[in-house]
């Protein structure tokens, strides 16, 4: 593991976020954009989706809520955020 990788994963949550290495209340819209951006790869690992379709669910209305400007995406984020490990 290359120093950047592993400063850029200690001090940059979006870095985290991205990774699944944790989530934390989103504070700012590139950690949003992050947490996106990670529920669309992990509704790419269709193996790992089907054996978890709770987990499914929640990346789907995550990203539904996002893609309607719903003021309840970040209640629902926080109601949710031990699902967002990866």
């Amino acid at each position: 593991m290359n120093l950047i990788h592993k400063l850029r994963g200690k001090y940059d949550e979006s870095y985290r976020i991205l990774h699944g290495w944790g989530l934390s209340p989103i504070r700012n819209n590139r950690e949003l954009k992050a947490l996106i951006e990670f529920c669309y790869k992990e509704l790419e690992r269709d193996k790992e989706t089907r054996l978890y379709p709770k987990r499914k669910e929640i990346f789907l209305v995550t990203i539904d809520l996002y893609n309607t400007d719903s003021m309840h995406l970040n209640g629902y984020i926080n109601d949710n955020i031990d699902w967002y490990w990866n």
